[in-house]
């Protein structure tokens, strides 16, 4: 009899090893002839669906599928001799056992029934079935021991019934992770187990080709085989949308927030930013408009004050492939500040045509899944959503006119009223890979409802075509422009509007100076009025280095500060000496009136580490920035040591 081999210490993590192992590799079992018990339909269909879709992702490695194993001592050869297969040296991140087919649970314990067995008592389940305990003590040893590796999962996804050989007495009642939980001498450290119902339950073979659990693994809304969708929030999301059967899975906490089977894909979200998205629908007439409208819109500037003038940028029409047109079309919405939704009288015309299994070629489909993009990504706060509804055109002695229209009269005419109330499986299929081309996006993503878009559903949760065309078409929630007048002027129009849109979310996506150079300076950026009083007073600063009022008087319409007045006072007399600071222009303690957006960045006026010794200077202003009502202030602050330390200070 051969010694007993301690495991293996565990010295690294799965990253460290190089060159790596393959992400992932699965054994899927499926049984769905039974001689003693109901025989099922569709248990070796789901164990064949689930190994299909591992294969297909990047990095992966499937055994074939073991159908219908007669006996326990065939389910533990074929699980041994899986883990026999991988590499010592490369194991994988992810080591993965599916089971479909008929399961009992007997006190702590979920058996996996081989096609053969016939238990009628405990002794024979135990000498017939293979129970999750046994299976986990196997990946322990035949593979967790003899690895050196410490961050592999082990994930055990069990697609069975719960329920007892007849009395139900010796079954624990109520939830607790521990009931479940392997024996801890005979486990890997990191495991991982989900079932497909509670204690006590049936699990349903499925009517339609899958169980009803599989539908939900398979699902674009469940998002395991998606593109950066952690794996724990897969799985959560599939056991909450199930419901009936109550899935379980535990323990949670074994998951990194990180870990997916399907991880970032650098090429699908390498993209320019964009100033605007044209939304329209292809080959249709408003590609011609919408042509026109990006030629003129990059014929515009976007000037801001510290920065350089530069051109809007648009996005109208994808380039050569790869990425494919559609991973093309997604990253531009993910890189945008405005997304225009260019509609017509037309555009919608054929709605109700719209089918549950519609094409993706289908060019009004290509159409609404950038829709539920828009909607998801506004609902972020990552992008405005403004549609543009253009008049009829007309020829005038020889020059484009678009009639004047009443949106509220026309409504109709423009947002078809008999939008389909179903979800179109191409639609949200496109929308969701696009969505989860980013991986900040696709975390965020949840089954809820979208408060800022109306209080509809989440295109997880549901959202029909209706949904979003009703959402889109409410002028309390998305002000609509329109397109009128002669084309000149109406582009003229669109053009100023598009342009102040873009300043603005210029703005507020660079709040703060980029670049501030100075000798020995260290930036310490102060994000809010409490954290700079702190900074202020940590650093001794007085109360008085700056003196700002804002002119209430001045509001724009759309009721925020960004373009408000501010005056702004500079009181020198700081530690008594008003030869404290060095100033980067001459205007001492001038009053001065600014406007958001105003920049002055400098070099602190040329004075230089000799002069500021010789002068005694301590302090020197470098400059200024004006952004949402509110002015940033730079300078350096001389230590005793001679040395300088940049800051930053926030006052209104």
């Amino acid at each position: 009899m051969s010694p007993v081999r301690p495991p293996k210490e565990k010295i690294k993590l799965w990253e460290q090893v190089l060159p790596r192992g393959d992400r992932i590799q699965a054994l899927c079992i499926g049984a769905n002839e039974y001689t003693a018990w109901p025989k099922l339909v569709n248990a070796v269909a789901d164990a064949e669906s689930f190994a299909g879709s591992v294969k297909a992702l990047p990095s992966s490695r499937v055994r074939d599928v073991l159908k219908n194993p007669k006996t326990k001592s065939l389910l533990q050869t074929a699980v041994v001799n899986f883990l026999l297969s991988i590499d010592r040296q490369r194991p994988p991140r992810i080591v993965l056992i599916f089971f479909a087919g008929h399961g009992i649970q007997e006190g702590d314990k979920i058996y996996l029934v081989p096609a053969d067995a016939t238990p009628v008592n405990q002794a024979q389940l135990e000498a017939q079935c293979l129970s999750h305990d046994e299976l986990f003590g196997i990946l322990k040893k035949n593979l967790d021991d003899e690895i050196d590796v410490k961050d592999v999962l082990y994930l055990v996804i069990l697609d069975a019934c719960r329920k007892s050989l007849g009395s139900t007495a010796s079954i624990p009642t109520g939830f607790s992770e521990e009931i479940h939980e392997p024996q801890s001498a005979t486990r890997p450290e990191h495991w991982l187990l989900c079932t497909s119902t509670s204690r006590r339950d049936a699990a349903d073979d499925g009517a339609d080709g899958h169980s009803p659990f599989m539908h939900e693994i398979l699902s674009h809304e469940c998002g395991l085989f998606q593109c950066n969708v952690p794996l724990a929030k897969a799985l959560k999301m599939a056991c909450k949308r199930l419901g009936a059967q109550k899935p379980c899975l535990m323990p949670v906490q074994n998951i990194p927030d990180s870990l997916c089977l399907r991880v970032h894909e650098p090429n699908r979200v390498q993209g320019s930013q964009f100033d605007v998205f044209l939304c329209y629908r292809g080959g249709s007439q408003d590609c011609e408009l919408a042509r026109k409208l990006r030629d003129r819109l990059t014929s515009c500037y976007v000037e801001r004050r510290g920065y350089a003038r530069r051109p809007l940028t648009v996005f109208l029409e994808t380039g050569p492939t790869p990425p494919t047109a559609n991973e093309q079309v997604a990253s531009a919405l993910h890189h945008s500040s405005i997304v225009i939704l260019l509609v017509s009288r037309s555009t919608f015309a054929d709605i109700d045509g719209l089918q549950k299994d519609s094409s993706e070629n289908n060019r009004l489909v290509q159409l609404l899944w950038q829709y539920e993009m828009a909607l998801e990504l506004c609902e972020f706060g990552q992008c405005k959503v403004v549609p543009l509804l253009a008049g009829r055109q007309t020829n005038k002695f020889g020059s484009t006119e678009y009639e004047n229209f009443d949106e509220c009269e026309e409504h109709d005419e423009y947002w078809r009223t008999q939008a389909p109330e179903f979800t179109v499986k191409s639609i949200l299929e496109d929308a969701l890979e696009g969505l989860r081309c980013r991986a900040e996006v696709a975390t965020r993503l949840d089954d809820h409802i979208l408060q800022s878009v109306g209080g509809i559903p989440s295109i997880i949760h549901g959202r029909t075509v209706k949904q979003t065309i009703n959402a889109l078409s409410s002028r309390k929630i998305f002000t609509p422009w329109k397109l009128v007048g002669s084309e000149g002027h109406a582009f003229d129009i669109m053009c100023t509007k598009v342009t102040e849109l873009a300043e603005r979310a210029s703005r507020q996506s660079h709040p703060h100076a980029h670049t501030l150079e100075g000798e020995g300076s260290n930036v310490a950026f102060v994000s809010n009025i409490n954290s700079s009083k702190k900074r202020r007073a940590e650093t001794g600063e007085g109360q008085q280095d700056m003196l700002c009022k804002r002119d209430s008087s001045t509001q724009h319409d759309d009721g925020e500060n960004s373009s408000s007045v501010l005056k702004c006072q500079r009181l020198l007399a700081s530690s008594g000496s008003s030869s404290s600071y060095g100033c980067h222009s001459g205007d001492g303690g001038s009053t001065k009136t600014l406007h958001d957006g105003d920049c002055l960045l400098g070099n602190g006026g040329g004075v230089t580490a000799a002069d500021r010794r010789e002068r005694g200077l301590r302090r020197v202003f470098l400059g200024y920035r004006v952004d949402k009502g509110v002015i940033f202030i730079f300078f350096f602050r001389i230590e005793k040591n001679d040395q300088s330390q940049g800051l930053w200070i926030l006052i209104f």
